[in-house]
């Protein structure tokens, strides 16, 4: 079944969100406008607590008492003495593409950290704040284990509905980058059962309205632990679409038909290869030679140029490979070459 789409102006979105209705936004940038407008406060409440890293570690100390977590105002930033033998990670506590994140050693200077988050992120223009941040700084444990992403959503009956699931793949433990994200049956096999666990649990403390989520993690030990929300929407930079190109999923489908899916039948319809979606940064300013950058890859799904000049990526790539290491490498590119 197909949809049609028609552009709102504000005074339309405002009407529209006084209704009941269901909601899915491309970019958080849109929060701003759901929060002034909405007249649902269960749905603004369960929003600015997912989007806030520091309100979800405290709601998820219920269910993780021992984790390790600190947030702190850049001033109170200075002052703090990361505690010995703990592998710390700093972050913005509203943030988003991975900006501003770094790892804390016990003998890191706390002034000069403090100038570098903030150099990061007053550098990056293409967000608006309540996407990305310095206002506030979360300070947590670092999560040992595989990460991993999934976009899912709660029904009107309150069941979770898991709409893709991948794997985040870094070149090693001090990258923090969106390069690459991969699926394949393996992964949805095995991390599947993990995930509709923890988010059963998670419903008991947090009644969270029906909206998309999408949800990074890690699994340390056959535990899934929790790194981030993002509420909203699912996957970004049509990370989301992933699904589709493996699985034949529309996850915007199955989230406004509020349908369930039959994830054993979608996972014997599909091929043994690995999909993957892979971000070309842009690691300089300047024309993007996409050309060059497609003859890298063996099979493309799909190819999306992104030529603002403003955005961090200047191609977005659905790529296929029975080769697991073909699309790790991209780890390790330099993307810089592919600009003129």
């Amino acid at each position: 079944q197909k949809h049609s789409l028609d552009y709102l102006t504000e005074e339309e979105l405002a009407e529209e969100l006084k209704k009941d209705c269901l909601i899915y936004s491309n970019s958080e940038a849109m929060l701003p406008l759901v929060f002034k407008y909405s007249k649902d406060e269960k749905l603004v409440n369960s929003l600015k607590a997912l989007k806030d890293k520091g309100k979800m570690r405290k709601i998820l100390s219920k269910l993780f008492p021992d984790y390790y977590y600190k947030e702190l105002t850049p001033e109170e930033l200075e002052k703090y003495n990361p505690p010995k033998g703990k592998k710390l990670i700093i972050k913005p506590s509203i943030g988003f593409f991975s900006k501003g994140v770094k790892k804390i050693n016990s003998k890191q200077d706390m002034k000069q950290l403090k100038k570098e988050l903030l150099k990061e992120i007053e550098e990056e223009s293409s967000f608006d704040k309540s996407v990305l941040n310095s206002e506030k700084f979360i300070i947590e444990e670092f999560i040992e284990g595989e990460e991993y992403a999934c976009d899912f959503y709660y029904n009107s009956k309150g069941k979770p509905v898991i709409t893709s699931i991948s794997k985040h793949a870094f070149a090693d433990e001090n990258d923090f980058r969106d390069v690459l994200y991969y699926t394949n049956k393996e992964i949805i096999r095995q991390v599947k059962p993990l995930i509709e666990n923890f988010l059963i649990k998670l419903k008991k403390f947090f009644d969270i309205s029906v909206f998309p989520i999408h949800l990074e993690f890690k699994i340390n030990k056959e535990e899934l632990i929790p790194i981030e929300f993002n509420p909203l929407r699912f996957g970004g930079y049509s990370l989301a679409d992933i699904t589709y190109y493996a699985y034949e999923i529309n996850p915007y489908e199955v989230y406004f038909e509020q349908e369930e899916i039959n994830w054993e039948e979608k996972l014997k319809g599909a091929g043994r290869a690995n999909v993957a979606f892979i971000l070309g940064r842009r690691e300089k300013q300047g024309k993007a030679d996409h050309e060059l950058f497609k003859s890298t890859f063996s099979k493309i799904l799909n190819y999306i140029e992104m030529n603002e000049p403003t955005s961090p990526v200047f191609a977005i790539v659905f790529a296929e490979d029975k080769n697991l290491e073909n699309l790790k490498k991209y780890l390790f590119e330099d993307f810089s070459k592919y600009t003129e």
